[in-house]
């Protein structure tokens, strides 16, 4: 009589990530209700319940491991993202050297279109563009200005004591801290 062995399903990141999401409401409801029932109790309570107290930190832990998680997983998609956007970068200088050789190539043998089943090569005239020479001798009225406002120098001035227009020293914002 044969055996049957059970295939191992090895869970995927989809899998991983629909878990941690499912899991959320639930870790969120016990971090909150854990932080409401230490803020009633008494210190005699707290005494009889350490063990129960001992659960809600461990709530709390799993919360920020959690966090934690999902921290890194957007840390290794930003990587990506980039090692993606040279790849792409890599890809479009070969397709500008392709093109550029191909044109130059054209252009010495005196050819303005060649035709292949579906595709053709054809050099046109671009249409008319600025070229700057100098930007320095362009008359103002052709500059564009964008103003930027140096708030590592406005905060300093203003910790400084001194009054600048249009802006305040903020104090009294909070953030969440997970270590």
């Amino acid at each position: 009589m044969a055996t049957q062995t059970a295939i191992e399903h090895k869970p995927t990141l989809a899998d991983i990530r629909k878990g941690l999401w499912e899991g959320t409401d639930q870790l969120f409801e016990q971090f909150f209700a854990s932080i409401v029932e230490q803020a009633q109790m008494t210190p005699e309570q707290q005494t009889t319940l350490g063990e129960y107290l001992q659960g809600a930190i461990e709530k709390r832990d799993n919360l920020a491991e959690f966090l934690h998680r999902l921290e890194e997983e957007a840390e290794y998609l930003r990587k990506r993202e980039k090692a993606i956007a040279d790849r792409r970068h890599e890809f479009e200088k070969v397709v500008s050297l392709f093109k550029s050789s191909i044109q130059m190539k054209m252009e010495c043998m005196g050819i303005r279109k060649v035709e292949g089943r579906e595709s053709s090569f054809t050099i046109t005239k671009n249409p008319p563009s600025v070229e700057i020479a100098n930007q320095e001798q362009i008359p103002g009225e052709y500059l564009n200005y964008v103003a930027s406002v140096d708030r590592t120098k406005v905060r300093a001035d203003l910790e400084a004591g001194k009054e600048v227009p249009g802006a305040a020293l903020v104090t009294n914002k909070t953030t969440l801290r997970i270590r």
